[in-house]
């Protein structure tokens, strides 16, 4: 609970989850830590990062008038191609076409 906790407190600063840093704010090998997540979560630490922050990035595309620029900015993407290519990766269409499909729901 409190990897989680701290994962969702900092989804925004890439350096804090990366696994070397949670590793020893947690006191855990890095592949112990790792292997306990999945068996606790049933998810692997990397894959809940990555889908918590397309959860919330998919929510601020629906319910703000950010532009990809600012959204990837505040997600700690290094550029806009390589947000572009994270979230058309996870939803399979660019940010985009994403933000126009739910505009017309």
């Amino acid at each position: 609970m409190q990897v989680l906790h701290y994962i969702h407190e900092n989804i925004y600063d890439v350096e804090k989850l990366q696994a070397e840093h949670l590793a020893k704010e947690f006191a855990y090998a890095k592949t112990y830590l790792g292997s306990l997540f999945k068996e606790k979560m049933g998810i692997g630490l990397k894959e809940y990062i990555s889908e918590h922050k397309m959860h919330l990035i998919e929510h601020r595309i629906k319910n703000s008038d950010l532009n990809f620029k600012e959204i990837s900015y505040a997600f700690g993407f290094s550029d806009l191609s390589h947000f572009n290519k994270f979230f058309k990766t996870h939803k399979g269409i660019s940010p985009s076409a994403y933000r126009k499909n739910t505009q017309n729901i």
